[in-house]
């Protein structure tokens, strides 16, 4: 079953560098970006089956993000 992936990071070239490692993975369908927590939140996604979440980024934590 194909996947829908979550990316949240304060530094673009890991963000970039993780879409470029699972871009090509036959079990990623989509892959959504955000350097914020508040511009996750923002996205209004449906649904994301996996969440790759940064802890320590300026504004609201990964964590209080959760």
């Amino acid at each position: 079953m194909p996947a829908c992936l979550l990316l949240v990071d304060d530094h673009t070239l890991f963000r970039t560098g993780l879409r470029l490692i699972v871009q090509d993975h036959p079990a990623v369908q989509t892959i959504h970006e955000a350097g914020t927590v508040a511009e996750a939140c923002g996205l209004r996604l449906e649904a994301a089956d996996l969440v790759l979440l940064d802890i320590q980024m300026p504004g609201m934590s990964g964590l209080d993000g959760l």
